[in-house]
């Protein structure tokens, strides 16, 4: 997350203004459907980040930015599915992202209630692979956390901001998408 405020907010406002510009004057391909949803979905997790920074709401940003790019990949694979002309039950691509989206939602400890489980398991498995891989699960869990948790919670707590590079990624994947969609839009009015 983007602990700079304003660069958030910019991001989140280019986002918005190049997805509606891909929408209004490139219209024509199913390129130019999908590239507005994916950069409004980054776009609206950029200003998630932006009132988690501001608001008196951090923890019900941080879930709504949490649940916000939870639909990336579903959105990204359904695209390229489309895209490629596949066959794919898309019911079971978004329950993923919906399954997590309402475990934020309603339990507010979910990764820990992860954790729990899986040490419960590991405690309980007479099979030395099985506990090896656990143990292998758990540690890649509390290593993914620990970092998150130094850098989004206690950081800020003691006003230590920064900004991420996940900003300057979102910038270039809209940049790309913009371009990716005016060469798309005028190979459609060749056609």
């Amino acid at each position: 997350m983007c602990f700079t405020p304003i660069v958030s907010l910019s991001t989140a406002i280019v986002e918005f203004v190049v997805a509606t510009a891909i929408l209004v004057f490139c219209r024509k391909s199913l390129i130019n459907r999908f590239f507005p949803l994916l950069i409004y979905i980054l776009g609206f997790y950029q200003f998630t980040e932006f009132m988690l920074c501001t608001s008196n709401y951090p923890f019900f940003w941080a879930k709504m930015g949490f649940i916000t790019y939870s639909f990336l990949p579903a959105v990204g694979l359904h695209f390229v599915m489309k895209l490629t002309n596949r066959k794919y039950n898309y019911i079971t691509l978004y329950m993923i992202p919906v399954i997590f989206s309402l475990m934020a939602l309603f339990k507010p400890g979910f990764i820990m209630l992860f954790c729990y489980f899986l040490f419960k398991s590991f405690n309980k498995e007479k099979n030395q692979l099985k506990r090896k891989s656990y143990a292998v699960i758990f540690a890649a869990t509390l290593i993914t956390l620990l970092p998150a948790l130094i850098l989004f919670l206690i950081f800020p707590a003691f006003n230590i901001i920064f900004p991420s590079v996940y900003c300057e990624f979102a910038v270039l994947f809209t940049v790309a998408a913009l371009i990716a969609s005016y060469l798309d839009n005028k190979i459609q009015n060749k056609k």
